[in-house]
């Protein structure tokens, strides 16, 4: 099976249900998205208006279109690696292991430094990447093409499948794909951003972005798996992901009506949220300004948040820090400000330090209190005093 994402295909990816209203429209989207709750089936799913082979540069923007950067991947890869390297280093001899959106090696390169013997593959359709795998990843076969289009013999004994079925044309057809590629004993780990995190109460980016076709709540998730053959075996996410360790299941299986309602109200709730937190901004902004301008002030964070505030305020940049870890190896400067990593932090000795940051926020905090940083504000903190 094989469906399109365009706007003209008005049809349900797991049930071929007609899709009969727009549930949102998101902010800012190059590509005229338009999102849809199935009403029969509650899988939530975009649409387009423009071709998908369209390609923006790379963007920190937080509106839908952000991309081409591909962080998610990689940040990811740190927090799940623990457990993936358990799976990993269970594996029998000479196993195969395929990596579905290999983007820069991350994960092939990590299971190479445990398990040498094994086979690699990855599937990596940016073309502009394949050189830099190929020489990263000598060991590897490296398969330029987009999975839906690519064939391989069954008896994969690991799959991993980490913030790609999202992107997928169709996610069903992928995850087929993924149960057919598994032997009888194999395992994969596939990841998604989770549709809950719209609930968020400081959200101020976009969830709804033009890379992303697929929005799956754990509902939707395991009705996919369901339906593609594929059963949990363990569940290894956080409020921000849903992550799920599966294997092969013969058991056939159908589409459940499943209430709609649910999902509409979230994205409604989303939507409000999202509108009232944003116009809190220039507050935002301007108290950001106020502290810069009487203490030296290190902003952590340079993505969709940073970008947020810098659309509602003018900033005053050269007498700040502006550090991110991910975003500095790919960029040197976001919004015009030098970007740095945290080992530029001791030698500026800041006075404040500003958190603009998501899910990361908990693991940085304990980092600065370890290093005996105390005057920490997160980017929650700042919309509480905005708000005052």
């Amino acid at each position: 099976m094989s469906i399109s994402a365009d706007a003209s295909d008005r049809t349900c990816d797991f049930c071929l249900s007609s899709l009969l209203g727009v549930s949102y429209t998101p902010l800012g989207s190059a590509r005229g998205a338009l999102v849809f709750v199935c009403p029969d089936c509650g899988l939530c799913q975009s649409k387009y208006t423009t071709d998908r082979s369209e390609r923006h540069a790379p963007s920190t923007s937080s509106q839908a279109n952000w991309g081409n950067i591909r962080h998610g991947k990689g940040l990811r890869l740190d927090s799940i690696w623990p457990n993936l390297s358990k799976q990993i280093m269970a594996l029998p001899d000479s196993a195969r292991i395929l990596d579905i959106g290999a983007n820069r090696g991350d994960f092939l390169q990590r299971v190479f430094s445990v398990r040498p013997d094994l086979e690699l593959v990855g599937v990596e359709p940016d073309e502009d990447l394949i050189e830099q795998l190929n020489m990263l990843l000598p060991y590897a076969k490296i398969v330029n093409e987009r999975f839906e289009n690519w064939h391989d013999v069954q008896d994969f004994d690991f799959i991993l499948c980490l913030h790609t079925l999202e992107h997928a044309s169709s996610a069903l057809s992928m995850l087929c794909g993924i149960a057919q590629l598994l032997n009888s004993k194999g395992l994969a780990y596939i990841e998604v951003p989770s549709l809950n995190f719209i609930s968020n109460p400081a959200i101020v980016e976009e969830f709804f972005i033009d890379k992303h076709s697929f929005h799956f709540d754990i509902e939707s998730l395991n009705m996919g798996l369901s339906l593609s053959g594929l059963r949990v075996e363990a569940e290894w996410g956080d409020h921000a992901n849903l992550g799920l360790l599966v294997s092969p299941d013969s058991a056939t299986r159908t589409v459940s009506n499943r209430e709609s309602a649910s999902v509409l109200d979230l994205i409604r709730h989303y939507d409000r949220q999202y509108k009232s937190n944003t116009a809190l901004l220039g507050s935002v902004s301007g108290l950001i300004q106020d502290l810069v301008n009487r203490q030296r002030t290190c902003i952590w964070g340079a993505g969709r948040i940073f970008d947020s505030i810098s659309r509602s305020g003018t900033w005053e940049a050269s007498d700040f820090l502006l550090v991110d870890n991910y975003l500095s190896r790919y960029l040197d400067s976001v919004h015009g400000i030098r970007l740095e990593n945290s080992k530029s932090i001791p030698a500026f000795d800041p006075q404040v330090i500003l958190l603009l940051t998501g899910s990361a926020t908990a693991s940085i905090l304990r980092e600065l209190n370890s290093l005996g940083y105390r005057h920490v504000i997160t980017f929650p903190d700042l919309l509480q005093m905005a708000s005052e």
